[in-house]
């Protein structure tokens, strides 16, 4: 047996760090997430050969990553992306048999200007539910004459399906 392309939407950008897809076991779909050009959309579907579309989320960004986990019976998504040229979100949403609800943004990492900013988010669950999230951090002196690059790191404080996430 081979798989045949699905067409999942017709303005997706071409590279692979730019969507991601996961199949969510409880409610037996599958889920793609891609950047547009200009918004982060999704869509779903049963057998991933016929795909419906099932919402935009309104941040410019290609940069981003997606983790899936059941936790006590539900089915959540989560997603972490670039914000305003130098902040980091993390966006938690309850995946139901064809929708997702998303709660408010939580701020992973808060920079303050683009020479003090976060990118390229990456996260991953560990043994106990908690995420971890690593990130480039950019700092450059006024004149931005001097740039350091560095990896930082944060879990969250809690197992992320808690109803108030914060951070170590």
């Amino acid at each position: 047996s081979s798989a045949t392309p699905a067409t999942v939407g017709t303005s997706v950008t071409a590279t692979a760090g730019e969507r991601a897809s996961f199949y969510d076991e409880l409610n037996r779909l599958h889920w793609m997430f891609y950047y547009t050009g200009t918004a982060i959309a999704y869509s779903y579907s049963a057998d991933a050969t016929n795909w419906t579309a099932a919402g935009i989320l309104p941040y410019n960004t290609s940069s981003f990553t997606v983790a899936q986990k059941v936790f006590g019976g539900q089915s959540y998504v989560f997603i972490s992306l670039e914000a305003s040229s130098y902040d980091i979100l993390l966006l938690r949403g309850l995946l139901g048999p064809s929708s997702i609800s998303f709660g408010a943004p939580i701020t992973v990492f808060d920079g303050t200007t683009t020479s003090d900013s976060y990118n390229k988010p990456s996260m991953a669950f560990d043994s106990t539910g908690r995420l971890w999230f690593a990130v480039v951090h950019t700092r450059s002196t006024d004149l931005g004459v001097f740039e350091r690059y560095q990896v930082t790191a944060r879990r969250t404080a809690v197992s992320a399906d808690a109803s108030n996430i914060s951070f170590d």
